[in-house]
């Protein structure tokens, strides 16, 4: 078995822009928004209510990366995703690898069809949650609860850490 591991620095943007920041797999699209200086603190005070916004915005994180004539000689080349933040699509030179839905499972990917010689650029979008949520809210037949001082109430439509939802 041959190890390339894809950690480290990677490139940040929101879906739909063209301008990126340097981002740290693994991480958050939170601490890699305040290492750059493109958001305030959230743990200060109630900064934390003007970034909501980040949880209704789609986000990319891409980098490239080496592959050899070895590696292609090879008859299987799994990529091994752990802790993908739930609504995750994954792109290998441009196409698709695969889709998650569940931050708590890892999933593993064929891509050796996908790899070619030299360079290569993985891609992982994740879909906003807050969006998905209100949609799946919206087929609930019963009410719902929910407790704390931010509540939501449409967070068991997924398999996500519970502190996203208050």
């Amino acid at each position: 078995m041959q190890r390339l591991p894809l950690n480290g620095v990677w490139e940040l943007r929101a879906a739909g822009e063209e301008e990126c920041i340097p981002a740290t797999v693994p991480g958050c699209v939170h601490t890699d928004l305040l290492a750059a200086g493109r958001i305030a603190d959230p743990y200060y005070r109630d900064n934390e209510l003007q970034l909501q916004w980040i949880s209704e915005t789609d986000w990319v994180y891409s980098r490239p990366f080496r592959v050899t004539e070895d590696l292609l000689a090879r008859d299987c080349v799994m990529l091994r995703c752990e802790g993908l933040d739930t609504l995750a699509t994954v792109r290998l030179n441009g196409q698709l690898v695969g889709t998650t839905d569940n931050m708590f499972r890892t999933w593993e990917f064929d891509v050796r069809r996908l790899l070619r010689v030299g360079e290569n650029v993985i891609e992982v979008t994740f879909a906003a949650p807050a969006p998905y949520l209100r949609a799946k809210d919206a087929q609930r037949r019963l009410p719902a609860w929910s407790v704390g001082d931010h509540r939501s109430f449409d967070g068991g439509w997924l398999r996500k850490e519970p502190c996203s939802f208050g």
